[in-house]
């Protein structure tokens, strides 16, 4: 099962046995004709299952959506984790470039927003880094003008948010997948001037790396884990691809137990409904399989597809989410 530093995204799954209900932060799309406002949290019943598409219910179920005056829609994107607070926890990009975060906080439901101390100009990736004793939350953010924010909450330290060096000065991101590696790294893949990158900073407070492109013609927010598979744990990423056949994902895994890092892919799949994806996100289930969930490009639905190790892409058919947007 994933963690909350090997994976950054908008759906989860909760640490329980024998399964843990999977759990996701949906944020509606702008488009340019039609401004839908939703912000929700939904969550999919695994409770004794041996296989979470065999669910008699084959449905998500709303947990609630979340308003603030203070924010009320739309959304640029959602990023979700399970923190060591025993909380989930999300952090939301405004349209107006507003970046806040939330959290679920027992009986209390829904706390926040908390603002960040910067501007999003896309949606945020999250995670709870190893960094400090408590373990800070990190987040990174396409930024308005170009570049990457990078602002961390010092959870050893009065939980205050932060704004940290650039990961990237320069260029047009369009989204992000944000891991704390082990090894020891933050890692780091996204779409920058349409390409699908790779870049890494060297220990807490180090440089970052140059733009590795990993592949050309790819749009909107990446999902990216490191997984268990291979020895030390392989670099797992999923992209939209973009240009006139943009249909359907591809996928990219680095062996990292190879001295050199290569990247393999992309292994292309979900093309059969000649569907056109933006957001996507990532995990490794209890279930033994890699869950990508994808939405559509300016749409309110979401696809899930999911792979067991050494075996091809699959879809469930009762798995489509469409949210209700207003």
């Amino acid at each position: 099962m994933g963690s909350p530093f090997t994976q950054s995204g908008w759906v989860l799954e909760r640490q329980d046995r024998p399964h843990g209900n999977f759990e996701a932060m949906f944020a509606c799309p702008v488009t340019p004709d039609l401004v839908l406002h939703g912000l929700t949290h939904v969550w999919w019943d695994n409770g004794g299952l041996s296989d979470p598409t065999a669910s008699p219910r084959g449905l998500w179920n709303t947990a609630e959506t979340i308003r603030s005056d203070a924010l009320p829609g739309p959304w640029l994107g959602a990023a979700l984790i399970l923190s060591n607070y025993g909380n989930l926890e999300a952090v939301v990009a405004h349209h107006d470039g507003e970046l806040a975060h939330f959290a679920l906080v027992g009986i209390w439901g829904w706390q926040g927003p908390i603002p960040l101390p910067g501007p999003a100009a896309g949606p945020p990736a999250f995670i709870q880094s190893r960094f400090g004793g408590r373990g800070n939350f990190e987040v990174i953010v396409p930024r308005p003008g170009g570049g990457l924010s990078h602002f961390f909450r010092d959870n050893d330290h009065g939980e205050i948010w932060h704004e940290a060096p650039q990961p990237s000065s320069s260029g047009n991101w369009s989204g992000v997948g944000l891991i704390h590696s082990n090894f020891g790294n933050l890692e780091l893949v996204g779409v920058m001037d349409g390409n699908l990158v790779f870049i890494w900073q060297n220990g807490s407070g180090g440089r970052w790396s140059a733009p590795q492109v990993i592949a050309r013609r790819f749009r909107g927010r990446p999902a990216f884990i490191q997984s268990s598979y291979g020895a030390q744990g392989n670099f797992e990423v999923v992209g939209a691809p973009d240009g006139t056949r943009a249909i359907g994902l591809a996928h990219f895994w680095r062996n990292n137990d190879s001295p050199n890092f290569p990247w393999s892919g992309p292994f292309s799949f979900g093309s059969d409904g000649n569907r056109i994806y933006e957001d996507v996100a990532m995990f490794q289930s209890s279930f033994g399989h890699l869950e990508v969930y994808a939405r559509g490009f300016r749409e309110n639905s979401v696809s899930w597809f999911r792979a067991a190790p050494a075996a091809p892409w699959v879809e469930p058919l009762s798995a489509e989410l469409v949210m209700e947007c207003t």
